[in-house]
């Protein structure tokens, strides 16, 4: 997995400096952890001596095994969400310009197929309120990019639906996405389906003068 890098514009004090070091080493040492042993067979404990972190202060930042490996997934997400936006681009069609974005995407879990695996189990059921306002913001900060390469889109009708057709983009990602991952496909049918469903929902909402 691709490491992020933490947001250092904003001035902050001591204190919350030394929580989010403290959070960084802790995702870090769960990252490398979970690449190398598995999500299943890495311990908390082990983590935590990874990280040279009490295991109490572990368990402030993360409650679970389970809220860890949503934390370091979110961290790791919205990094490839950068690199999905610059990889998109401005050229091409709209299908192409998300067909790129998701591109990305299919790469980052493709690097670890089986902690891929292991995070979308948890999405169906997340396990407490702390990993939901993380998902929440993977969530919002994937239609927020999405939303923009859908309206800055000259073949969308002016009066197409925004928020529900990015939503039913994300929802064919995310469906085929837990296909792949379940071995009904493999990634070169998951890219070809994809591509495909995704062109069927966007021609619902083309503005058919514009691409004449």
């Amino acid at each position: 997995m691709v490491q992020a890098t933490l947001d250092t514009t904003a001035p902050r004090g001591r204190r919350e400096r030394n929580k989010l070091e403290k959070r960084a080493r802790l995702i870090q040492a769960a990252r490398r952890l979970f690449a190398a042993k598995g999500f299943d067979a890495a311990t908390m404990q082990e983590i935590a001596a990874a990280a040279d972190l009490g295991a109490g202060t572990v368990y402030l930042y993360a409650p679970s095994k389970d809220d860890l490996l949503i934390m370091v997934s979110c961290e790791d997400l919205h990094a490839a969400f950068e690199r999905a936006t610059a990889a998109a681009g401005a050229a091409g069609s709209l299908l192409d310009r998300i067909i790129s974005f998701f591109d990305v995407l299919i790469d980052y879990h493709d690097d670890d197929v089986a902690l891929a695996r292991a995070f979308m189990r948890l999405l169906a059921v997340i396990p407490g309120p702390q990993s939901r306002r993380e998902v929440q913001g993977i969530n919002q900060d994937l239609h927020r990019r999405l939303r923009a390469l859908v309206e800055a889109a000259p073949e969308i009708r002016r009066d197409a639906p925004v928020d529900i057709l990015v939503g039913n983009l994300v929802s064919i990602y995310r469906m085929q996405l837990q296909h792949w991952l379940n071995e009904f496909l493999t990634v070169a049918q998951y890219r070809a389906r994809l591509r495909a469903s995704l062109d069927l929902q966007l021609a619902a909402c083309r503005d058919v003068k514009a691409t004449r």
